[in-house]
């Protein structure tokens, strides 16, 4: 093989994971494996196969590094070879496995790319049980554990943030979408909220997370964000869906409902203040945008419960 030059991990991976303690009898296997995960299931997952490959493998040290981390074969400085290969970017996990490896040889190579496309086909597993199978959005699973995470996350950067900028949470749901479905029959209701999926994904950036909450009720979870920017993106989203044309269906509005995600707020305290958000939406005459902190002063939002009012 041609010789590369030796990788500076240092400057690509300029916050280098937990992971990377010497191995003692190739089996004690990385707790800090959770640096590869997004979840528990992945958390699992890693741990199971990094430690089995952990005994069929001379490891010494592995790490997850950015996207855009150079992949190959790489020889270092100490006896052996850094070894890094994609994670998973077909399933949008863009950053690179990369391990070291006490001497060089293509056995070991073949077994670590079996091991990654092993990887790969579970993560498609795990990928399947998160989406919703007719608007392939993630589903109310995927969309729990997310908020969870955002929450902590939002919490532990609190102290870095300034001004108003925040993550948002917002719940949308289709106006009078049983009509839809009454009217039309359900073929046609499915049509909408396929429609309305892919309006989603092209109206939020990639860094915003979108999901089939239940039935026809959708979720966004916004980045960092002003308070005024992640209005504005709802805006247009409520804008394009009340301009688009339905198939038979014709014109169809959505309510939005949206609160910040404030740092200690659990997340059935943030879902029950973007629900109470879309609610006012609703009673204040569907097809618009309402934020949560302006309910004391704009509306007198009763429990659901006690109030007639049609929402769907």
């Amino acid at each position: 093989m041609t010789a590369l030059p030796t990788l500076d991990w240092s400057t690509t991976d300029p916050e280098p994971p937990a992971v990377g303690t010497p191995l003692h009898g190739g089996v004690a296997l990385l707790d800090s494996a959770v640096a590869l995960t997004r979840d528990r299931e992945r958390a699992t997952l890693h741990t199971s196969l990094l430690r089995t490959l952990g005994e069929m493998l001379p490891l010494t040290e592995i790490r997850v590094l950015p996207a855009g981390t150079p992949t190959g074969r790489f020889p270092d400085t100490r006896d052996g070879m850094w070894y890094s290969l994609p994670l998973a970017s077909a399933l949008g996990d863009d950053r690179v496995l990369a391990v070291h490896i006490a001497g060089e040889g293509e056995q070991e190579e073949h077994i670590l790319q079996g091991f990654v496309r092993l990887y790969q086909n579970f993560l498609t597993v795990i990928d399947e049980s998160e989406r919703d199978r007719l608007t392939q959005l993630r589903n109310r699973a995927a969309f729990d554990a997310r908020l969870a995470r955002v929450a902590g996350a939002s919490s532990g950067r609190h102290a870095r943030r300034s001004g108003d900028t925040s993550n948002w949470l917002a719940l949308i749901d289709v106006d009078h979408f049983k009509r839809v479905n009454d009217r039309f029959g359900h073929l046609y209701g499915d049509e909408v909220l396929i429609l309305m999926a892919r309006h989603l994904r092209a109206s939020f950036r990639e860094r915003d997370a979108v999901f089939r909450y239940g039935g026809e009720e959708f979720a966004v979870l916004l980045g960092d964000s002003s308070r005024a920017d992640a209005r504005a993106a709802l805006e247009r989203f409520r804008a394009l869906v009340a301009e688009a044309a339905f198939p038979r269906v014709g014109a169809v509005s959505v309510s939005i409902g949206f609160c910040a995600i404030e740092p200690g707020s659990a997340p059935p305290t943030l879902v029950e203040r973007a629900d109470r958000a879309l609610y006012a939406a609703k009673e204040g005459g569907r097809n618009r945008v309402v934020d949560y902190r302006t309910l004391a002063s704009r509306f007198s939002v009763q429990s659901r419960a006690q109030n007639d009012i049609e929402l769907f």
